[in-house]
């Protein structure tokens, strides 16, 4: 049986040490389950920054349940509990130094599961790591790895890229978070005096004035933009060790974990944030709007989301923003891999039912085939996708639902998504005309 881990967020509002893990599992198991491990990353909150709001929606049970797998999820730390680095923390351990700490998180995780998982029913030898946007993501960072050397089989990545940063740009944040603190707590009334006091310090005085700040006062000195993502706390390090190189470079020079990888982005991805930015909405605005739309008899109208003028942009818009995301995330990885490994499948969801007129403000936005890869489409007041769940378009979403849970189980079992009755999933090639993807919509 297929062991699937996903990549899930946790723990953005602590400084707790402790991890959990939820495991999903049929509850007969005949043979040892292929075991997924999940990095994922919601709709209310997400880039590594914040906790997921919505967990009932990306329940794996029933993944687990219709396809015998075992599905693992995992919490990380985030933000700068997740990546935090400064010369005055530094003591000699590699590990620590790197600042990657939700990264180890993840790389711990992994540990467990080799070490434990055939408790469960999983097979340690098949082990497939998966994540969505900022889990997406931490996969491209587990390819990069080789701390995660042998420790999973395949790799999914949704709506992710290869992003990393350099450590010192990583200290050169955690000191505009030290000059922030230091004016928070009136020790400096000014930057360029915040600077004289820090020189006239030692790190083991920094060191513990950093480790005596609550997490409130931490996340309040960086910036908060749309779905309560803090502005620069979310950066992956190239440290030399648990990340030895940037990803997209190591991908390109075939440095890399290599294993099956399946990829892709959905038609629409921007979409998800346009309305954020063409409109006084914010975040929770917009989801309370959201929650509230009944999918049988919507009560919106476009010029809920945007004003008049918006309209004549929003489509070009959201295509912009989609080939960033295609771009960066898909084919550009996938042309740099394919020099060295023939086994990468693409795909593009473009599902947009939604009533109208959400088909057109959200479509196919980013993490909108979440519900169907997981076979959940809650229709109850706390998920924020129940707006999209209509009694017409119920037919088309739970046969292509089918059909994608299919694809990824058979990947999770094979490293290939194909199987009977499925339509042909070819495998990417960088040769001209060659194919490049598959498109999951309604009617395929």
């Amino acid at each position: 049986m297929v062991l699937a881990v996903l990549l899930r967020q946790g723990l953005g509002e602590s400084n707790h040490p402790g991890l959990g893990r939820g495991i999903n599992r049929p509850p007969i198991l005949a043979h040892p389950a292929s075991v997924r491990r999940d990095v994922h990353n919601r709709a209310r909150a997400g880039g590594n920054h914040s906790r997921e709001k919505n967990p009932a929606a990306n329940n794996g049970s029933n993944l687990a349940g219709t396809q015998n797998l075992v599905i693992v999820t995992i919490n990380y730390r985030l933000g700068p509990f997740g990546w935090f680095a400064h010369p005055a923390l530094r003591t000699g351990d590699v590990l620590g130094d790197s600042g990657n700490f939700g990264t180890l998180d993840m790389l711990e995780a992994l540990n467990w599961v080799h070490d434990n998982i055939a408790a469960f029913g999983g097979d340690p030898g098949n082990v497939t790591i998966a994540g969505e946007s900022a889990g997406g993501i931490n996969v491209y960072s587990m390819l990069a790895s080789p701390l995660a050397a042998g420790l999973f089989h395949r790799a999914i990545s949704q709506s992710g890229m290869p992003f990393s940063n350099e450590l010192k740009n990583g200290e050169a944040k955690a000191g505009s978070v030290l000059t922030k603190l230091l004016m928070q707590d009136k020790l400096a009334s000014s930057r360029s005096e915040a600077e004289n006091f820090i020189r006239n310090k030692d790190n083991s005085w920094i060191a513990d004035y950093f480790r005596k700040k609550s997490s409130e006062e931490i996340f309040g000195c960086y910036r908060r933009v749309v779905f309560g993502n803090l502005l620069d706390s979310n950066m992956i390090f190239v440290d030399g060790h648990v990340l030895p190189g940037k990803p997209s470079e190591l991908l390109a020079k075939g440095s890399y974990n290599r294993t099956p990888f399946l990829a892709g982005n959905n038609r629409e991805e921007a979409k998800l944030f346009l309305p954020l930015l063409l409109s006084d909405l914010d975040d929770s605005k917009l989801c309370t709007m959201i929650q509230d739309m009944n999918p049988e008899h919507p009560q919106v109208r476009i010029r809920d989301y945007m004003g008049p003028f918006d309209k004549l942009v929003y489509n070009p818009l959201a295509k912009i923003g989609t080939a960033g995301f295609k771009l960066l995330g898909v084919s550009g990885p996938a042309k740099k891999m394919s020099r060295h490994q023939d086994d990468i499948f693409i795909y593009r969801f473009d599902w947009d039912e939604e009533p109208k007129p959400m088909d057109y403000v959200i479509g196919a936005a980013h993490g909108m085939e979440l519900a169907f890869i997981f076979g959940n489409f809650l229709g109850d007041r706390d998920s924020t996708l129940r707006f999209a769940w209509s009694e017409e378009n119920q037919t088309n979403r739970i046969e292509l639902s089918r059909i994608m849970m299919s694809y990824w189980a058979n990947f999770m079992r094979t490293g290939n998504p194909n199987g009977p009755g499925l339509p042909q999933w070819n495998s990417w090639s960088n040769q001209p005309g060659a194919p490049k993807r598959v498109v999951l919509n309604s009617g395929m």
